[in-house]
C-alpha cells in the first residue's frame, strides 16, 4: 500500500473505481464520542466475516469504505479500527473528506478520498408540517342512553324551575306584608289570625318558611297565638298581632337585603366537588417514555423502516431538572470527550492534548459553530428521510442502487461493529433499501445516557430479533 493517496473530485469517478472492485463494503461504527472499549478484540471479531471476503475476492483488492474519521491513537474510534483492518487485509480503502480548506489533508492509510463540500443546517431545504391525522367521528350514544339524559335535564331544569318560583314567592309575599298584614294559615287577610293549633303556621302570605325571605319561625306563631289566648282582652290581642306584624315585616326586609346565591349555583354546585366532574381532570399528564427490553442478539439480512426511534420529550421547562446520575472515576477522566467544548479555543487546545479527534467532533447530527448564517455543520445521518453530510456519499443511489433498478447496486454489504446514532440511522437507511448487512456486537466506552454498553445499533438489531422470532 505504499501508493500515495488519491484525490477524487466528482462522483462518477468515485462509482468508476468502485466498478472495478469485486467486493464493496460499508463500515460504520463507533465515532469520536463512544469509543471501542477494546479495539483488539473488535479486530478479532471481525476476522471470520472479513476472511470470508478475502477468499471470495481471490487475488483482487476488494473495498472498505467508511465515513472518514481521522485517526488518533488516543481514540479507539471507526477510524482507528478502519487503518488495522487496512494494514491486515487487501483492500483498498475509500472515504468523503469534507472540510472548508481548498485540499483537506488525508488519511495516511487512505487509497481514495473523495472531497465533498461541508453542509449546514441551512442549506437543507424547508421541512413541510406533516398532515394531522384525520379525527375519527364521534360515536353517538344509544337511544336508552339518550333518552335518559334527556331525562335527566329535564328534571334538573323542572327543579331548578321550582326553586326559582319559590325564591319569587318568597320576595312577593314579604313585600304584600308591609302593606295589607300579614295572613297565616290560609288566607292571608290583612290581619286576621287563624290556623288554630298553629299547624298551617308555616306558610307566611303564601312564602315557604324554607328558604323563604319573610319566615320568621313557626314557634314564634305558636307563641304569638297563646299570648292572644291567654292575655287578657280583645285590645291587649290587637296590640300582640300589630307587634307581631311589625317584627315580621322588620324581619323580612332585613332578609331581602342579603344577597342571595343563585338558584344555578344551589343546584349544581356539589357535582365540582365529586372526582371526575371536573372537564379538565386528568389533563397534563404525560407518560413516561417506553423504554426497550433485553434480547438475544441477532444480525441477519432484513428489510426495515428508514427513521430511527426518536424518544419521547416532554416540556422541560414544567418538569424538576432531574438528580445528576453517578459516573464512574473512568468517566470522569474522559469528560472532554463526552461533552462540547464550551469556548472556541477549547477544542484546538483538546486536540493539541490528543484528547478530542480532529475530524468529527461530533456524533449526534449536527455540530460545528455557525457559518456565515447557515447553521451548524452537519458530519452525516438521516434528516427529513435523506441522507446528510458524509452520508451523502456513503448511502448514495449510485451505491445502494435505485428503487426503479435503473442504477445497479454496487454496495456489496453495510458491516455494523457497534454504532452509534448517526450509524443507527445509516444502517436503518441502507437495511430500508435493501442492502444487506451484517452486525458485530462490540462494546462501548462512553454509550450515551439510557442506552446499554453496546450501543443504540445494539439495542435496535435485538429488537429486529424478537420481531422476526
Amino acid at each position: 500500500m505504499g501508493n500515495a493517496p488519491k484525490r477524487i473530485v466528482t462522483l462518477a469517478e468515485a462509482v468508476r473505481i468502485v466498478e472495478h472492485c469485486p467486493e464493496v463494503h460499508l463500515l460504520i461504527g463507533y465515532g469520536s464520542r463512544i469509543h471501542y472499549d477494546n479495539i483488539d478484540t473488535v479486530v478479532a471479531d471481525l476476522r471470520p466475516l472479513l476472511d470470508g471476503v478475502q477468499a471470495r475476492s481471490g487475488d483482487k483488492p476488494w473495498m472498505l469504505i467508511y465515513g472518514g474519521d481521522k485517526v488518533n491513537e488516543g481514540v479507539p474510534d471507526v477510524g482507528l479500527l478502519v487503518q488495522r483492518l487496512a494494514t491486515a487485509y487487501n483492500c483498498v480503502v475509500m472515504a468523503p473528506c469534507v472540510s472548508a480548506e481548498p485540499d483537506p489533508v488525508p488519511q495516511p492509510f487512505l487509497n481514495y478520498y473523495y472531497v465533498m463540500e461541508p453542509e449546514y443546517e441551512g442549506d437543507l431545504p424547508p421541512r413541510s408540517a406533516e398532515p394531522l391525522p384525520p379525527v375519527p367521528p364521534q360515536q353517538q350514544p344509544p337511544p336508552q342512553q339518550q333518552e335518559q339524559k334527556q331525562a335527566r335535564e329535564d328534571e334538573q331544569a323542572e327543579q331548578q324551575q321550582q326553586h326559582s318560583q319559590r325564591a319569587h314567592a318568597s320576595a312577593v309575599g314579604g313585600e304584600t306584608g308591609a302593606g295589607d298584614g300579614v295572613g297565616v294559615g290560609g288566607n292571608g287577610d290583612g290581619g286576621d289570625w287563624e290556623g288554630g293549633d298553629g299547624s298551617d303556621a308555616g306558610d307566611v302570605a303564601g312564602g315557604s318558611v324554607r328558604g323563604g325571605p319573610t319566615a320568621l319561625g313557626k314557634r314564634s306563631f305558636q307563641n304569638a297565638a297563646l299570648d292572644g289566648e291567654s292575655g287578657g282582652s280583645d285590645g291587649d290581642a290587637g296590640d300582640n298581632r300589630e307587634t307581631l306584624r311589625q317584627r315580621l315585616l322588620e324581619d323580612a326586609t332585613r332578609q331581602l337585603q342579603q344577597p342571595q346565591p343563585a338558584p344555578q349555583e344551589q343546584e349544581l354546585g356539589p357535582l365540582s366537588e365529586r372526582a371526575g366532574d371536573l372537564p379538565n381532570e386528568g389533563l397534563g399528564e404525560r407518560p413516561p417514555p417506553p423504554r426497550n427490553g433485553g434480547g438475544s442478539a441477532a444480525g441477519a439480512d432484513a428489510d426495515v423502516g428508514v427513521d430511527a426511534a426518536q424518544p419521547a420529550s416532554g416540556d422541560s421547562a414544567d418538569l424538576p431538572p432531574p438528580p445528576p446520575l453517578p459516573v464512574s472515576a473512568e468517566a470522569e477522566a474522559a469528560e472532554p470527550l463526552l461533552r462540547p467544548p464550551a469556548a472556541a479555543a477549547a477544542p484546538e487546545e483538546a486536540r493539541a492534548a490528543g484528547q478530542l479527534a480532529p475530524m468529527r467532533p461530533a456524533a449526534l447530527g449536527a455540530a460545528g459553530a455557525a457559518v456565515g448564517g447557515r447553521g451548524a455543520q452537519l458530519w452525516g445521518g438521516i434528516i427529513g428521510g435523506q441522507p446528510v453530510g458524509p452520508s451523502r456519499f456513503l448511502l448514495h443511489d449510485e451505491l445502494l442502487g435505485s428503487d426503479d433498478g435503473r442504477r445497479p447496486r454496487r454496495l456489496t454489504s453495510v458491516i455494523a461493529a457497534g454504532g452509534g446514532p448517526i450509524a443507527l440511522q445509516e444502517l436503518q437507511y441502507a437495511a430500508g433499501r435493501g442492502v444487506p448487512w451484517t452486525y458485530v456486537r462490540c462494546r462501548g466506552r462512553y454509550p450515551p445516557p439510557g442506552i446499554c454498553e453496546f450501543g443504540p445499533v445494539d439495542e435496535w438489531v435485538r429488537e429486529q430479533g424478537r420481531q422476526q422470532q
